[in-house]
């Protein structure tokens, strides 16, 4: 039953977004579930979350869309663990993008998906690329470690005296 609702509120949605922007073209990477998704008006992009992977689709080409290119990989940790509980290795332990959320003007998203039963979440910047984001935080955490550090020696200095 829920399959069935789940798939009757896919269609409308993308009845929806043909509605808004003209016909859709077609558009496939195989049997990767593709159940989540965004529509940026603003920069006339969707977002499609699959099993394993965000898409991000220009909506005045989408039959040109590329899987590789347009993808980005949100690969499942720990698929052993999933599969020594029973579930199915190729479809319950992978990772499902179940949401999709638009943070602050848009330019980033937050995405969360299933990660092999045990959920994972992600903020991931509008060109798929999120690794900006966490070099960012490498370079914050290595400059407030530089400064303990620093601090700990001049302690340690004062206190010999």
């Amino acid at each position: 039953m829920d399959e069935v609702v789940i798939h009757q509120c896919f269609i409308e949605n993308v009845n929806a977004i043909i509605h808004l922007f003209g016909s859709i073209q077609e558009f496939t990477c195989g049997k990767l579930y593709y159940r989540t998704f965004y529509l940026d008006e603003k920069r006339n992009s969707l977002y499609v979350g699959a099993m394993d992977k965000l898409f991000k689709l220009k909506l005045n080409s989408i039959s040109h869309s590329s899987c590789e290119r347009d993808s980005l990989s949100l690969e499942p940790s720990d698929v052993g663990n999933c599969v020594s509980k029973g579930k199915s290795e190729y479809f319950d332990c992978r990772n499902h993008v179940r949401v999709i959320q638009a943070i602050g003007d848009g330019s980033r998203f937050y995405v969360c998906g299933t990660n092999a039963h045990n959920p994972k979440d992600w903020v991931i910047y509008v060109s798929l690329n999120y690794l900006i984001f966490y070099l960012f935080i490498i370079f914050f955490f290595l400059k407030k470690f530089k400064f303990r550090v620093a601090n700990t020696r001049k302690r340690n200095f004062i206190g010999a005296k």
